[in-house]
């Protein structure tokens, strides 16, 4: 049996989840990589020991998608959502520690 992203209740759109959870720990982001439709929010959850900060990539302008940026830290416990709605690969990083990445694929 393969694993499935949590979906949230939110259904889906075109056979992909319309709501995606993304959680992060003291790891790294997991999965590393999701795949959504456009219109479709991917939740960051933090169950790590210290901060998470989403943000777009480039380190540390944040511009390869302007406003997925979490603007910033998440403590422990807590979350930051963020609503797809370009088509793309969208690559980002904790902004606390930008060597842990990971990518939302954007379909149609």
């Amino acid at each position: 049996m393969g694993t499935t992203p949590a979906t949230g209740g939110a259904g889906e759109k075109g056979g992909v989840p319309a709501r995606v959870v993304v959680t992060f720990t003291d790891s790294g982001f997991s999965p590393k990589t999701v795949t959504v439709s456009s219109g479709s929010t991917v939740a960051f959850m933090n169950e790590s020991t210290g901060g998470m900060w989403v943000a777009s990539d480039v380190h540390p302008t944040h511009q390869l998608l302007p406003g997925f940026d979490a603007q910033k830290s998440v403590a422990k416990g807590g979350s930051y959502e963020y609503t797809f709605t370009k088509v793309g690969t969208w690559t980002y990083h904790n902004h606390v520690a930008p060597t842990q990445t990971g990518t939302v694929v954007v379909t149609k």
